[in-house]
């Protein structure tokens, strides 16, 4: 219970944010598997028993990096007007991965692409039930399998798009995600 206080004042948000800057920083010159929670402690300026209050360990710390790009993804397509399109939407949001090449070099050059996937399925499941419902159907209210899937299948569909440089238009790719969440079940303007 102590923790959970500690996390959600300012300066403990404040401090994650820092703990997990360092990290990412360190990712761009550091293979992740050489970088020690001493390491981040001697950078930071806190004590491992510090970082111990805001993770269980570092791969907990990598996870909070790619939640915060998650958050990020989902706010900055949510805050599109509410008239636009799904495939305007879909566009903001593809977007912003776009931008987020650094952090896909990083994740890739350290075989770290499991959190990226095991990080979306739990925010789907957790924070944007819109894809759960989507999925369900009278007989299955939420099959795990098959969000797993899509899940997957999004994020491979966007790992191909940065494995060939990013170079096929964002509006194209929208085009191909929502083929993928089988497009018809929106109005025909979204396509």
């Amino acid at each position: 219970m102590e923790q959970r206080k500690l996390r959600s004042t300012p300066a403990a948000c404040r401090r994650q944010r820092q703990i997990e800057d360092c990290l990412f920083e360190n990712l761009q010159h550091v293979p992740y598997q050489s970088i020690s929670v001493s390491d981040l402690c001697r950078q930071v300026g806190i004590s491992r028993k510090a970082f111990y209050n805001y993770y269980p360990d570092k791969d907990a710390c990598f996870c909070a990096i790619v939640d915060r790009l998650i958050r990020e993804s989902m706010l900055r397509s949510t805050a599109v007007s509410s008239e636009a399109s799904l495939m305007e939407t879909v566009t903001v949001m593809l977007d912003f991965w776009k931008d987020q090449k650094n952090f896909f070099d990083i994740m890739m050059r350290n075989n770290l692409y499991h959190f990226f996937l095991l990080r979306n399925i739990d925010y789907v499941i957790k924070e944007d039930r819109s894809v759960l419902e989507l999925l369900s159907t009278p007989e299955v209210r939420s099959d795990m399998d098959i969000l797993a899937c899509y899940v997957a299948s999004t994020i491979t569909l966007v790992l191909q798009w940065y494995f060939r440089g990013f170079n096929t238009p964002t509006e194209e790719m929208a085009r191909k995600l929502l083929r993928l969440l089988h497009a018809p079940m929106f109005s025909q303007n979204d396509a």
